[in-house]
């Protein structure tokens, strides 16, 4: 029986060494890892400078009004330079440090006799850009057992790895050289896969980043939804699916299926890292074939728990049995407990190389609050974007301390009630230990002691100090603990949500930050944000006034960091500045400004790009020409169904500021009278409860409303000739807007026809104007929480 771990989404080095030690113990010498190897890859200073610098990029590469400023001369050249000079050195360090992590973690679990013989890259990965100079982190370390559209045999199965895809990683990365989806520079990890996946007629594994289906009818990616339509190809081509897929990505505990849309045994090992994982534990799984079958016979689960005091344990938390010859689905795999304490007390140590980075000390310096020591505004930037970067320190060190602790008190109740079911009440003394924990951490933090307060005023209990202590700490009292650290019913400690306790670490997280960017921000007059936004302004304007309310400085200083330069446009809104008197700019043709930011390949590739509008009128006539485009007419033109409104042809925005008016004259079609959709049966009567009008909508092929609008009387239409029906969808069902379903009613069109051409939401000439990217001082990221990149949501 051959025995291969497995492990994904690491995200930073932390639990490393503890899995290679576990899979060592266990008796394994061979590993694979499914992507997803990096966390935070440069200080946060950096990180948050070169996605600055990015999202800049992005505008002056693309259509937008700062494009066409700086084609105009209005930006200076030094101000261009500074972005691109921005960008690629946080872009260039990123690469340093994760080729220095990834030969870190290559040569761990070789000292411990493990070999990862597959390895693949995730969305947060890179593999650098063509080229650079610089060692490409994932293929110069791993050399050909990295795999992406490659297959290499591991133990005697034919492995086939699909590296990257899936979206941006988050707001504190840079695009250029990751393995996710790039579609600015033209890069589509899936465009790799499909060969491989459609023609090889064996595969005993099939390795993914990505997961190969969200769920059936569930659309979120477009990778997974390419790796799926290459299965079902495969699929339709005559030949077996693989004997079993395995995945990370979602950042799930391990969880071990037969799928049946896929036809086929799938595991997922659950994310193996300390950092980015909402859960209590990491996860990795050791899988064991049959020699001679290839065929999987059991998946061993083991959980790695972090304790408060800085050491690790590893669990054998229990196996999947493995049986696919049974005829009931539920029976092909069947969990047994197991619960052996692998490793207990392991010190949790590792190699931070980001102190690779220059900016990385300037991290132990400290926050700066008395800006007014300092004289240029240029400075004062530096120091302010220092001291924010900072606070997104001290945020994430609050996760942290909460999440070890409340882990740690899971991990205790879990070892002392087992299988028992406990109810919310039998979680006082894990909540006190909580409160316990935290409130002696914040008298700390602020060098005393519960006696020292005691000694000082005797009379006060040393409850009320423990609680103002910690309310002092981190924003959060005994109260909250109470009521955020909860169940809802009796279950085991081991089925509590994967993220227990997730609401209180939420709390304490914003509460800091609020607190440290309130303090941050406070010493800054609107002279001095308005001194610091002009940094980045158009050199077409100058100063009319000053701007006196500091709240509409900081706003105009904030567009900066949305959209790294400002606009002559921006500066005139706010009625404070004025065109300069005999300005005259010196224009750049597209070849100088695209030569200046050393982006002649994207130059290149958006000459070979069709002009948006014909990608957009192709786009809705194939939309019609599939009867997904319905359009209709009345007495005043033609329309769409909405909202519970009929919206005019120039009222429906496709893409890039074109609307569906824009291309009607390009565009084949006969509207419709609503009379014939509902003769078709393509539309329905309907009444909502309590309401007396009369609607009609436009059902998907599930039956459910994509649109309405009410009945007019002028339509004509008896309705003693149709059935009207009585609906009390919710409000939210009821106002999807018709635009969404027919995007999603096309995409199901594509796949039934094999067509791979999948639209991200934010591209999908459906779904209306573009999202611009937004890096605002109170942006959103991972973490939904301003600055913070704590990593508890995206992939």
């Amino acid at each position: 029986m051959a025995r291969i771990a497995v492990l994904t989404d690491s995200h930073g080095p932390e639990n490393l060494e503890v899995i290679a030690k576990a899979m060592s113990k266990q008796g394994v010498n061979t590993g694979m890892h499914l992507g997803d190897h990096a966390y935070k890859l440069a200080s946060d200073i950096t990180a948050n400078q070169t996605s600055r610098a990015e999202q800049t990029l992005i505008q002056l590469l693309q259509p937008t009004v700062i494009h066409e400023e700086a084609l105009a001369g209005d930006f200076s050249e030094a101000q261009l330079k500074e972005v691109i000079k921005t960008h690629n050195y946080g872009r260039d360090m990123l690469d340093k440090v994760h080729a220095a992590e990834l030969k870190q973690t290559d040569s761990i679990f070789k000292s411990y006799g493990v070999t990862l013989e597959a390895v693949l890259g995730g969305n947060h990965d890179r593999n650098g850009r063509e080229g650079s100079k610089l060692p490409k982190p994932l293929s110069d370390t791993f050399g050909d057992r990295f795999l992406n559209g490659t297959v290499r045999d591991v133990k005697g199965h034919k492995v086939l790895g699909l590296s990257g895809g899936g979206s941006k990683p988050s707001p504190a990365q840079v695009l250029d050289g990751t393995m996710a989806d790039d579609e600015l520079r033209n890069v589509n990890q899936s465009a790799k896969w499909g060969r491989p996946v459609v023609t090889e007629e064996t595969l005993d594994m099939l390795i993914s980043h990505v997961p190969p289906t969200m769920g059936k009818g569930e659309k979120r990616e477009n990778a997974v939804e390419h790796l799926k339509q290459y299965l079902f190809q495969r699929r339709e081509a005559g030949l077996k699916s693989p004997k079993v897929i395995m995945s990370g990505h979602t950042h799930t505990r391990t969880i071990v299926s037969y799928n049946e849309e896929l036809d086929a045994l799938w595991v997922q090992p659950g994310t193996a890292g300390y950092n980015h994982n909402n859960g209590d534990h990491g996860s990795f799984v050791v899988v064991n074939t049959d020699d001679t079958t290839k065929e999987i016979k059991s998946v061993e689960e083991y959980r790695i728990y972090n304790k408060d005091n800085g050491t690790q344990e590893v669990e054998h938390y229990g196996t999947h049995r493995v049986d696919l010859s049974q005829k009931k689905l539920e029976d092909r795999v069947k969990f047994k407990s197991v619960k052996k304490v692998v490793i207990d007390g392991h010190k949790r140590e590792y190699k931070d190389f980001r102190t690779m980075d220059l900016n990385h000390k300037l991290l132990q310096e400290g926050i700066t609050l008395d800006y007014a020591k300092i004289k240029s505004a240029k400075k004062k930037e530096e120091t302010l974007l220092h001291n924010l970067s900072l606070s997104q320190v001290y945020t994430d060190r609050v996760k942290t301390t909460f999440k070890d602790i409340i882990d740690t008190e899971r991990r205790e109740l879990s070892i002392e009630k087992g299988d028992e079911e406990s109810k919310n009440s039998a979680l006082n003394g894990l909540r006190k230990n909580v409160y316990m924990k935290l409130s002696d951490l914040a008298a700390k933090m602020f060098h005393t002691t519960y006696a020292e307060l005691h000694d000082i005023d005797p009379t006060i209990d040393e409850h009320i100090h423990r609680d103002s202590m910690l309310f002092r700490a981190y924003g959060v009292r005994e109260y909250d603990i109470n009521s955020l650290v909860t169940i809802d019913k009796a279950t085991r400690v081991d089925d509590f949500a994967y993220n227990f306790g997730s609401q209180l670490i939420e709390k304490a997280m914003k509460s800091t930050l609020k607190d440290w960017q309130s303090k941050i921000l406070s010493g800054l007059s609107a002279q001095d944000f308005q001194a610091m936004a002009e940094l980045h302004l158009s050199q077409k304007v100058e100063r009319k006034w000053d701007i006196r309310s500091r709240e509409e400085a900081l706003q105009f200083w904030e567009k900066s960091n949305e959209q790294g330069l400002i606009t002559s446009q921006n500066a005139l809104e706010t009625a404070m500045y004025q065109e300069k008197k005999g300005y005259k700019s010196k224009e750049r043709s597209e070849d100088d400004l695209y030569k200046l930011l050393g982006a002649e390949d994207i130059q290149q590739q958006f000459k070979n790009m069709p002009d948006p509008k014909t990608v957009v009128t192709k786009q809705v006539q194939d939309a019609i020409d599939q009867g997904g485009y319905p359009i209709f007419s009345d007495d005043e033109g033609d329309y769409c169904i909405g909202k519970g409104t009929k919206k005019r042809l120039n009222e429906v925005p496709l893409r890039d500021g074109i609307s569906l008016g824009d291309i009607r004259d390009k565009l084949r079609y006969t509207p419709m009278k609503l009379k014939d959709a509902l003769d078709q049966k393509r539309a329905v009567l309907f009444k909502k409860g309590g309401d007396e009008k009369t609607y009609v909508g436009l059902p998907d092929e599930q039956g459910q409303l994509t649109g309405y609008i009410p009945l007019n009387k002028s339509e004509k239409i008896d309705l003693n000739n149709y059935e009207v029906s009585e609906i009390n969808a919710s409000e939210q069902e009821r106002q999807q807007l018709s635009q969404k379903q027919i995007q999603e009613y096309l995409r199901r069109l594509q796949a039934q026809q094999g067509n791979q051409q999948y639209q991200d939401p934010q591209n999908d000439v459906t779904l209306g104007e573009r999202n611009q990217p937004q890096n605002t001082l109170g942006r959103s990221n991972a973490s939904g929480s301003g600055y913070a990149n704590t990593g508890m949501s995206d992939y």
